[in-house]
């Protein structure tokens, strides 16, 4: 016996020398198998002329002994006996796939790419089994019933907020082999990313030791908030940005102090989310630190439209950034005020400030500021509502 299958047994068989030199007496041979554990012998299908046999049907894993008997027209000889085989394919099953890795998610499916493995079992990869397991179970579910044939698959069937992993089984002609390693696990949902990078950087302010930054939030936020922002600088010379900051910033300015009177600094600023840190903003040009004038910038989110109740009073204080100081105007829809008895103006280095004493219902209206220094000006506008009882019929 020289071939073993997994379904098949393919036998040989010596000849005497007697039957060598009377071939034209020799017919054919009958062949019988016996399953191991079983008294019944079954006749193979068939017969064979030349002393090789290919016995088909046997079950994987399963011991067979099996039986050649020679014969021809004077009649039939007695058995040659083999020993014990076991029903299995020659070659062996492939060795695990690599880690496989997930690409992309939805809240039902999860797409995955893997490298094939690196033993083949010494048969060509037919395909690849894909299992999946939501952690919390000990179950590992098949999720294709045929293997497939690329190295990427999209898995159905997962649970919206579930927690998945993942593994591949490499598939020769001997049969499934060894799982990879699990990939790393993923929750079933909406796909987040990092962001991307923060719009707008600009130099706000530049003494003597400090440049303050200012920026916007990047466009897309990667489907996960944004925590709040890493700001690197470069010194002219340098090869490398270093971080200002170790731990989110959350605003979107920052002030980058210590610095060395008229030398040069870039900056750059990169936002993080639930996910992590996006790419970097483009780097601003070269920024020489030193006192110099800077158009007055307004800080939107302090302003504000106001209701009051007659009678009452009411403020407004906006923050800006700027030098030299810039002289602040207001107007009330075209008329500009002036500080008096009941109205207030006030500029600071940082804020600037309006406040009316005992409101009337003129008060009410369309209020605009403006402030400007030697290096330009900005404007903001907001409005006021003045609430009170109704005048006496007419």
């Amino acid at each position: 016996m020289n071939k073993i299958g997994k379904s098949r047994c393919e036998e040989g068989n010596d000849v005497s020398q007697a039957q060598r030199s009377r071939p034209l007496l020799l017919v054919f041979y009958i062949l019988h198998f016996l399953s191991v554990g079983s008294n019944d012998w079954i006749a193979c299908p068939g017969y064979a002329t030349n002393c090789e046999y290919t016995a088909r049907g046997l079950t994987e894993g399963r011991k067979y002994v099996f039986r050649i008997r020679a014969e021809n027209a004077i009649g039939v000889s007695d058995a040659l006996m083999g020993k014990h085989v076991e029903a299995k394919s020659p070659y062996d099953p492939p060795g695990p796939p690599g880690q496989p890795k997930v690409t992309a998610f939805t809240p039902s499916t999860a797409s995955l790419v893997w490298t094939p493995p690196t033993e083949t079992g010494g048969r060509e990869i037919i395909g690849y089994y894909i299992e999946k397991r939501e952690m919390g179970t000990s179950e590992w579910v098949r999720a294709n019933s045929y293997p497939v044939p690329s190295l990427n698959y999209t898995c159905p069937g997962l649970r919206e907020g579930g927690r998945y992993e993942f593994r591949i089984v490499a598939v020769n002609e001997a049969g499934p082999g060894a799982p990879s390693k699990p990939s790393d696990p993923i929750t079933a949902g909406v796909m987040k990313f990092k962001p991307g990078p923060p719009e707008g950087l600009n130099p706000d302010r530049v003494t003597r030791d400090a440049v303050t930054l200012s920026w916007r939030p990047p466009k897309n936020d990667g489907g996960s908030k944004i925590i709040g922002y890493i700001v690197e600088q470069k010194r002219k010379g340098e090869s490398d940005f270093k971080e200002l900051n170790s731990y989110p910033h959350p605003s979107l300015t920052y002030t980058s102090v210590k610095l060395v009177e008229h030398e040069d600094y870039c900056y750059r600023v990169s936002a993080v989310n639930d996910i992590g840190r996006g790419e970097p903003s483009r780097a601003t040009d070269w920024i020489t630190v030193g006192e110099q004038p800077n158009q007055p910038k307004i800080d939107l989110s302090c302003v504000r439209d106001i209701t009051v109740r007659a009678g009452e009073d009411f403020s407004v204080n906006i923050n800006y950034t700027g030098f030299p100081k810039p002289t602040a105007q207001f107007w009330k829809d075209d008329i500009q005020l002036n500080s008096d008895s009941r109205c207030h103006i006030q500029v600071t280095e940082e804020f600037v400030s309006i406040i009316v004493k005992a409101s009337v219902r003129e008060d009410a209206g369309h209020y605009r500021l403006k402030l400007t220094n030697d290096a330009g000006y900005d404007t903001a506008s907001f409005r006021v509502t003045v609430l009170d009882r109704p005048g006496p019929p007419r």
